[in-house]
This record gives structure tokens, C-alpha cells and sequence, in this order.
């Protein structure tokens, strides 16, 4: 089981969007490795767990945000929207139910689980961002093709874009870019070395390559809950004159230092870079626009009903600037995170996620790296919708497998 969840951390992270690495058609239906993995797991679950009953008090603000879902499906289907697009919109919050094998993981298993990822995270966020610094540079400086093999590549599994921004730089955002904010927390939260540093300053390179502006201000969000809940605990205060005592003791620093480190290694492997960095200030380019765009008809259907909502599948009709599209659009998928739920669940639901991104973040603030993570992911999700995604449903089942002694208080 250990093994189980921690490859479905694996995937999340290696899959990006759609997990579409390796897949299989049946039918007209894809069926790719996540969901392939996800299965698994539950399946095993059910089979083999020896204790499933009685079920951890930690399941209950699952609990009601799955009533609440269900509320959604029920409310999309009342308002006879698209049961196509309800299906659409609610099922990434399946992902969900990973919480079950792993709040009834034993006390053992979950440390032994804890330690796996601790050592499999910054692995596998050196690759993610080392191939963001490979396609960056291959794209860049012309050794690939816009419409070549490398870029259907990438294009058709889904794995990420790319978007030449000036003549000679192009842009690499790979949507589980986001999970490099886990590995730079967690780097920053270990020894005062100069393997960690490097190793920190590489993973910004890449965040700052991604040119993602909800990236950066969750990053800064994250920042500062660093700083503000940095502060030691009286059993490692006596660590603080050592040389290797935790970075977290000189957070501003630390963040200063691998921020300026990573922006420099951009700008000497990219001359233009800095340009492209400006550039992101343009609020009129399409990404910015099509949020400008999407905010005030969004706001509109969710004020007619505030409370429960339209439910899953709800379509919102808005002008469009880019250039693709140049005309009205109706869409029930929206960049604005947080007004999408809201539109979904109605504000009962998105009481529901605050309250568990907060609970979250008070049960598990023991493990340092892990509150500026949610902070991170939880303000990244205003602009960038991640939280009604498994990339960022991952990060809170991540935080649910450092919940202390889940199993030994029950319902």
C-alpha cells in the first residue's frame, strides 16, 4: 500500500495535467496511468486492509466536502446542465478518496510513507525542472522546432506548453511546475549546505522559466508563512549556532539568496530573459485578458444564486480577446480558481475548502516545509484553478500523510 500511494505521488508529478504518459484506448475511452494507479489503490485498499472501521476523525472535512460535491452533481442536474460538462467538472474530486488509504494507514506505515516521498520529492523536482531548463534551452536557441517531434511531443501527452515569447526565448510551463513549490520548500527546510542551496537555486531557474505569474505569487505567499512560522521549536533552538542548523533559521536570506541565484542562471543561460520577465507585467496579453474577461460574467452567474449555486457544469458566456479566438466564448472551465468552486459548490463549498486548507495547515504545522506549501498552492489557486485538479487535490492528500496519529482517534 506504502508503495501503492506513493507512485500515484510519482505520477502526479511526472504525468502533469493529464497523467497521459502511457494510455490505453478501449472503446472510444482512455484509460491513462492515473487512473489506472488510482484504481489500483483503492482496489487494494478494499481488499486487503485489515482495519478499515471505525474511520478517523480526520476524514471528517472530507467527508463534507464529498456531501457538497454531491450537492454539485445533483444542483448541475436540476438546472439541467450538460451532464457531460457536470461530469467534467466534478470529476477530479474523485482523486479525493485517496484519503482513505491513507488515513488508515498505521502510525508505522505512514512514517515509513513519509520518508519514501522525502527522499523521492527532490528527485523527481530536479527532473521536472531540469527538463524545463533542456526544453527552454533547445527551443530557444533553435535545436528544436515549433510543430517538430519534440513539440508534438510535449503537446499531444499534454505534458506542458510551449510558447515562443521573443525571437530567442521561448516559454516552458509545465503544469506540475507546481509541485516544484513543494520541493523548494522542502529544500529550504533542510541543512545549511551548499548541495542544498544549488540544488534550490535550480528548482527557482525552472520556476522562473515557467514565466507563470500565479506561480510566483503563491511562491511569495509561501515566503512570507515561511518566515512568519519559521521560528523554531525549544527542543531545536539549541541548534541555532550550528553550522548546519536548519535553514529556515535565516528564511529571508535563504529565500533572497536561491531567488537572485535562479534569476541570475536564467538570464546567463538566456540573454533575453530579462525582457520576457518585464513582458509579464502586460496585462493585455491573452493570458491576462481572458481572466479580465472571464471575472465580471462569472461574478454574474454566481451572484444569481450565492448560496448553493448552479452546480457542476454551469456555462458562463464571456468576450474573448485572444487572438485564437477573437468573439464570445461559453465555457465552464475558468481560470479563476477560487470563483469556479463557488460557481460549482456554491459558497457552502468554498467554506469547505478554506476550512480544510487551514485545517490542513494547523494539524500539520509541525512539519515546517508543509504550511508554506499550502500557502503557495492555496493562493496560486486565485488565478490558476489547481485545488479542483489532482495536481493540486495531490498536495492536500500530501499534507494528509503528515496528519499526526490519524489512526488512533476514530468517529
Amino acid at each position: 500500500m506504502i508503495w501503492l500511494l506513493a507512485l500515484n505521488f510519482v505520477e502526479l508529478m511526472l504525468g502533469s495535467r493529464d497523467g497521459a504518459l502511457f494510455s490505453y484506448e478501449f472503446n472510444g475511452f482512455r484509460i491513462t496511468l492515473r487512473m489506472a494507479l488510482f484504481a489500483l489503490t483503492l482496489v487494494v485498499w478494499i481488499a486487503f486492509k485489515r482495519k478499515i472501521w471505525p474511520l478517523p476523525r480526520s476524514i471528517a472535512p472530507w467527508i463534507a466536502l464529498w456531501l457538497l460535491v454531491l450537492l454539485g452533481v445533483i444542483l448541475g442536474l436540476f438546472w439541467s446542465n450538460s451532464p457531460r460538462a457536470i461530469f467534467d467538472d466534478a470529476n477530479a474530486y474523485a482523486f479525493t478518496l485517496l484519503i482513505l488509504p491513507i488515513l488508515t494507514l498505521e502510525k508505522e506505515e505512514a512514517q515509513r510513507l513519509r520518508s519514501l516521498l522525502e527522499r523521492i520529492f527532490p528527485a523527481l523536482g530536479l527532473v521536472i525542472a531540469i527538463v524545463t531548463i533542456f526544453l527552454a534551452l533547445v527551443f530557444s536557441y533553435g535545436f528544436a522546432e515549433q510543430g517538430g517531434w519534440l513539440y508534438r511531443f510535449v503537446r499531444d501527452l499534454r505534458i506542458g506548453e510551449l510558447t515562443p515569447v521573443l525571437p530567442n526565448f521561448t516559454r516552458v510551463f509545465i503544469q506540475s511546475q507546481l509541485w516544484l513549490l513543494t520541493v523548494w520548500f522542502m529544500v529550504v527546510g533542510r541543512s545549511r549546505t551548499t548541495k542544498n542551496y544549488l540544488f534550490a537555486s535550480v528548482i527557482s531557474t525552472a520556476l522562473m522559466l515557467s514565466l507563470s505569474r500565479s506561480f510566483w505569487i503563491g511562491w511569495i505567499a509561501g515566503i512570507i508563512a515561511l518566515v512568519a512560522t519559521g521560528f523554531p521549536p525549544e527542543r531545536l533552538s539549541k541548534r541555532a549556532g550550528s553550522r548546519r542548523s536548519p535553514l529556515w533559521r535565516r528564511n529571508p536570506k535563504v529565500a533572497a539568496t536561491v531567488i537572485i541565484t535562479g534569476i541570475g542562471l536564467c538570464i546567463i543561460l538566456f540573454p533575453s530573459f530579462l525582457y520576457a520577465l518585464i513582458g509579464r507585467g502586460n496585462t493585455s496579453e491573452p493570458a491576462a485578458s481572458t481572466r479580465q474577461a472571464q471575472l465580471q460574467p462569472l461574478w454574474s452567474k454566481i451572484t444569481q444564486h450565492p448560496v448553493l449555486s448552479t452546480g457542476f457544469g454551469s456555462p458562463v458566456t464571456y468576450h474573448s480577446d485572444d487572438p485564437r479566438i477573437n468573439g464570445d466564448i461559453t465555457t465552464t472551465v475558468f481560470e479563476w480558481g477560487y470563483l469556479d468552486q463557488w460557481l460549482d459548490m456554491g459558497i457552502v463549498g468554498l467554506l469547505a475548502i478554506f476550512f480544510l486548507i487551514f485545517w490542513l495547515i494547523k494539524k500539520t504545522r509541525a512539519t515546517l516545509w508543509l504550511a508554506p506549501t499550502l500557502v503557495a498552492v492555496a493562493t496560486t489557486h486565485i488565478t490558476s484553478p489547481y485545488l479542483n485538479h489532482p495536481l493540486g487535490i495531490g498536495i492536500l492528500l500530501l499534507a494528509a500523510v503528515y496528519l499526526p496519529n490519524a489512526r488512533e482517534k476514530s468517529l
